[in-house]
């Protein structure tokens, strides 16, 4: 006889339900912003596209052009840099040499434009300044931002007071971009110390309704049991509850039925199979004594896999002829999923011990020695 309790019984790992791991101090202001998606890539690349035709459409007023090529270039790598940078602040070799490359290169680009312009097209760097300067304050860098605006200034004002606009005609020009900063500065300062605080309340509204989600699903499997002991139980107890003794069909009723039980509770996931629990009443019905332990391996495989060992280990409950038979799925984590001990209890016969490993069937490494129960 096979005592059920010296078998390890199945324990229920909390973490299932709410696993741990470490939480970031401060999550990326990419993500939160959508600046890792689709639509920023596709919105960037829009804008390179427009201010190329601007670029284009003077191309005739400027002499030389690669001025204007280069800056379109370096525009486009900051860009690249703003959206895919990795971390909450943008690196500051990054950083440096966005404050150093572009007002050099907007300098170069103004001294090739006709003075005074004649397009509002020939001042199209401006609107590329304004984009790099605003994301670089999103991106944790407003002081940078700031400084490049200051250069970008400053290489305007050069270039208006050396033709003969006057340091007025660069205020001008300026003050739409010096305008976008602050604007983007005052949005940095706000929303960037409300980022943590953001992630800490969507992390906190994931894992309510995670708990919610596993607590309706306790509720449903209670439903599910309670329908079940309502429609196989209730009956029995009624029929017990009346004074007449119980006859053999009605005893071996509810051998049956206290068999079907002990596996819902034992072995909810073998339980639960067609196949399988079938093939446990039928051993039980040519009088083999049948025990199954759940330990919970099968819960975190595929559905094909579990279907596999499943229906294995009901191969194996058919084939046991008389005796006793040990059915386990083991706990997660190990190399085996589910182990079957077939003691056949008749002279000279020996336990077979059938292992199912992560394939599904039967591990095909040599069966071990005989295995005493």
């Amino acid at each position: 006889m096979i005592d059920p309790d010296v078998i390890e019984p199945a324990v229920i790992d909390p973490d299932v339900i709410d696993p741990p791991g470490p939480r970031t101090a401060q999550t990326d202001v990419r993500v939160l912003l959508g600046m890792t998606t689709g639509a920023a890539w596709a919105l960037a690349g829009l804008f390179l596209v427009s201010k190329t035709i601007q670029m284009i459409m003077v191309s005739g007023d400027v002499h030389p052009r690669w001025p204007s090529v280069l800056l379109l270039l370096v525009v486009a790598l900051c860009g690249l840099a703003l959206l895919a940078a990795p971390g909450d602040r943008l690196p500051w070799p990054i950083t440096a040499a966005m404050v150093v490359t572009v007002p050099i290169l907007l300098y170069m680009v103004f001294t090739t434009t006709p003075s005074p312009t004649t397009a509002p097209q020939q001042t199209w760097p401006l609107a590329t300044v304004a984009a790099i300067c605003i994301y670089l304050s999103i991106r944790g860098r407003t002081a940078a931002a700031w400084i490049l605006m200051i250069g970008c200034t400053v290489a305007c004002s050069v270039w208006t007071t050396s033709t003969g606009q006057g340091i007025g005609e660069a205020g001008k020009l300026m003050a739409t971009t010096v305008a976008g900063l602050a604007a983007a500065t005052l949005f940095s300062l706000t929303i960037r110390p409300a980022v943590d605080n953001i992630y800490e309340l969507r992390n906190r509204s994931v894992q309510t309704n995670a708990a919610q989600a596993a607590a309706l699903a306790v509720l449903e499997e209670n439903r599910e049991q309670m329908r079940y002991l309502d429609a196989e139980v209730r009956p029995t107890l009624n029929r017990i509850a009346r004074p007449e003794a119980l006859t053999d069909v009605e005893r071996a009723h509810c051998r049956r039925l206290e068999e079907s039980l002990r596996d819902r509770v034992r072995a909810p996931v073998i339980a639960a199979d067609a196949g399988a629990s079938a093939a446990a009443a039928r051993a039980r019905a040519r009088g083999v004594e049948v025990v199954m332990v759940d330990g919970h391996a099968l819960d975190e495989v595929t559905a094909e896999r579990r279907t596999a060992v499943l229906a294995g280990l009901a191969g194996a409950l058919d084939s046991a002829v008389s005796g006793s038979v040990v059915v386990r799925v083991l706990p997660p984590g190990r190399q085996l999923l589910a182990t079957v001990v077939i003691d056949p209890a008749t002279e000279g016969g020996d336990p077979v011990r059938l292992e199912f490993g992560t394939g599904g069937g039967p591990d095909d490494d040599p069966a071990p020695p005989p295995v005493s129960i």
